[in-house]
């Protein structure tokens, strides 16, 4: 599965914490602030996100990648 999940996804991975990404935008505002540099900042509200899934299609998404979807 390494070529769907990239290093940066934080979501309902073992090991990774959502905390990860306020971490990972205090690192990168250090380094525009040291270099001189703009940084932009984009939030993206994933609220009830899983109330619009359409569960069959991503079930069968899924199978056809070989993950086996329960």
């Amino acid at each position: 599965m390494p070529n769907l999940i990239q290093i940066y996804q934080t979501s309902f991975m073992l090991d990774r914490s959502i905390i990860d990404n306020v971490l990972t935008f205090s690192e990168a505002l250090t380094v525009a602030r040291s270099t001189n540099q703009n940084i932009v900042c984009l939030m993206l509200d994933f609220w009830k996100v899983y109330d619009r899934v359409d569960w069959t299609f991503l079930k069968k998404v899924m199978e056809a990648l070989g993950i086996r979807a329960t």
